[in-house]
């Protein structure tokens, strides 16, 4: 549907990706992330998300719930791990 919000959106989406725009909007809508297909594919979604969209777009590497929870635990045992290392020399 066309109309002034939504002319609007593209617009915002365009000024900030250039000429990048068409193809990350191609990656956007394919993308099934939970909130975006909650959203479906809103062009409000697009825009809120639009330089880490871009991001994932160029090095094709989509960020999901499930991507992000995995790489907090991993983050949260490494620190742990460190952690754990550092008393360890503090002891010796």
């Amino acid at each position: 549907m066309r109309n002034a919000k939504v002319n609007s959106l593209v617009k915002q989406f365009v000024i900030r990706l250039g000429e990048e725009a068409e193809p990350v909007i191609a990656y956007y809508v394919n993308h099934a992330a939970r909130w975006y297909v909650q959203i479906a594919h809103s062009l409000e979604g697009a825009v809120k998300d639009a330089e880490k969209l871009r991001m994932e777009w160029a090095t094709n590497r989509k960020i999901t719930t499930a991507t992000a929870t995995s790489s907090d635990r991993m983050q949260a045992a490494s620190d742990a791990l460190c952690d754990y290392l550092g008393a360890l020399e503090v002891a010796q």
